[in-house]
């Protein structure tokens, strides 16, 4: 049986792997869409803001509760996200005995990568002086 420290510490890995890659995917496409129009970095930070509130909307939205009336039948399990699929395929989150009942809610991690991607449009902005 595992303790309540050791299950925080397995949900806090599976949150921020599951945020980091989301993040880096979101950071590739930006700077792609940057090199193609010829934006750059400002382009690149334009679609992490915007990708970051989209984040924000998809992830409260899969955070809504179920109604009552509607069955169960088509929910789909988190073993079922692709993400989720490769994540766990390559990256050591079984190693750390990071199982489906330990795992957060695929609401709240795309919440989580939403945050990640707005932080990362700031600091470009404030840190790194990518402006207009």
């Amino acid at each position: 049986m595992a303790t309540g420290s050791s299950v925080r510490y397995r949900q806090l890995l599976d949150l921020l792997v599951y945020d980091a890659a989301i993040t880096t995917v979101v950071l590739a496409v930006g700077l792609l869409i940057g090199l193609i129009t010829g934006g750059g970095l400002v382009t690149a930070k334009f679609a992490l803001f915007v990708g970051g509130f989209v984040l924000l909307a998809i992830g409260t939205f899969k955070l809504r509760p179920r109604p009552p009336w509607k069955g169960d039948s088509r929910i789909p399990s988190m073993d079922e996200q692709p993400l989720q699929i490769w994540l766990y395929d390559h990256w050591p989150l079984d190693a750390h005995g990071c199982q489906a009942p330990d795992r957060l809610p695929i609401g709240l991690k795309i919440m989580g990568a939403g945050l990640l991607v707005l932080l990362v449009s700031f600091v470009m902005e404030s840190v790194f002086g990518v402006v207009r």
